[in-house]
């Protein structure tokens, strides 16, 4: 596997709405979390590399995906990630769970702008695929990344160990048309064999 030394930093606690790691906490969003997700989340850059996220993201948009994450049905989660205490607030989202476009099971992250490059995301990844498999009880953990996104390849391959299974065209809402989309999965036992599980 590649690069399976950067796997080997588990979450410091997993509970079925809550993912602790070294720097984040990763919970469920609140009402609260609103404003703070809308103003992060309305940026073109992020909404053209996400498949659901529509571009303007509103206030509105944030309570409507705050009310989906309440009523997941398991296995899934969605999360606010935020800075872990003393640190600050929300700072993206992560989870996984069965699409809303087509009801297949995908595991998907985004972290602000002011957030970029910090390895938050690969942190809260990470922490999302540890979930999957130990609380969600998942086998197999499927994702995807839009082909001239390499940074969101580089990590669901490099740094978590996912393989590439495909690649189709798939419609992104903050694109407004398809693009290439380079289909990967993680398996429980390829997780286990990398040391990341221990």
């Amino acid at each position: 596997m590649a690069n399976a030394g950067t796997l080997r930093t588990p979450p410091l606690l997993l509970a079925p709405g809550r993912v602790e790691t070294e720097r984040l906490v990763l919970r469920l969003p609140t009402a609260d979390d609103a404003d703070t997700l809308a103003a992060l989340a309305n940026h073109r850059e992020i909404a053209r590399n996400l498949g659901l996220m529509p571009h303007p993201y509103t206030v509105d948009d944030a309570r409507a995906f705050i009310g989906r994450a309440a009523r997941i049905d398991p296995p899934g989660a969605s999360f606010a990630v935020t800075l872990a205490a003393g640190r600050g607030g929300l700072i993206g989202v992560a989870g996984y769970g069965k699409r809303a476009d087509n009801g297949l099971m995908d595991m998907g992250y985004w972290i602000g702008i002011p957030w970029w490059g910090r390895g938050y995301a690969t942190e809260a990844a990470r922490a999302v695929v540890a979930h999957a498999f130990e609380i969600g009880g998942l086998d197999v953990l499927p994702s995807g990344y839009h082909a001239d996104n390499p940074a969101s390849g580089h990590i669901l391959t490099a740094k978590l160990g996912f393989e590439i299974v495909g690649r189709e065209m798939q419609f992104s809402a903050g694109q407004g048309k398809a693009v290439d989309t380079v289909l990967v999965r993680l398996t429980r036992a390829r997780w286990q064999a990398s040391g990341a599980a221990a």
